[in-house]
């Protein structure tokens, strides 16, 4: 009895994991990233930045939406190791949002709302291109 609950413990973590918005934290995790996904939408900004704490929920149940489908990242451009991914981007203004079709050199700066129904129907749109089953 008291495996299956440690089972059930892990498997509801496992679960709600997957739908969590990725941090990354290095270039080595930002190029493994964009390099494992047909299109990754990366949100770059800080935790000071008032624009990025509104969109972080949205941001957030956007992720939980493509949970099956994609997963979206985050990079913290005030930390260590997002300093040099924002300046490497070209961050300029925070929160920026950027989709990535599977390489760093084809790149779309993400123009359209700051929802998570815009987000999610962005990923879709951008994986259609890619695969006609979506």
């Amino acid at each position: 009895m008291k495996n299956f609950f440690l089972f059930a413990i892990f498997a509801i973590i496992a679960l709600l994991a997957t739908a969590e918005v990725v941090q990354i934290n290095s270039a080595e995790q930002f190029n493994a990233f964009i390099a494992s996904q047909p299109y990754s939408l990366i949100g770059f900004g800080t935790g000071w930045c008032g624009h990025c704490k509104n969109l972080k929920p949205i941001y957030d149940v956007a992720s939980k939406q493509l949970e099956d489908i994609a997963q979206i990242a985050w990079v913290d451009c005030a930390s260590d190791g997002g300093k040099p991914l924002c300046a490497s981007a070209n961050i300029r203004g925070y929160p920026t949002l950027i989709g990535y079709h599977g390489t760093q050199a084809k790149s779309t700066p993400y123009k359209s709302a700051r929802t998570a129904d815009a987000i999610v129907a962005n990923v879709k749109a951008n994986l259609a291109e890619k695969h006609t089953d979506l």
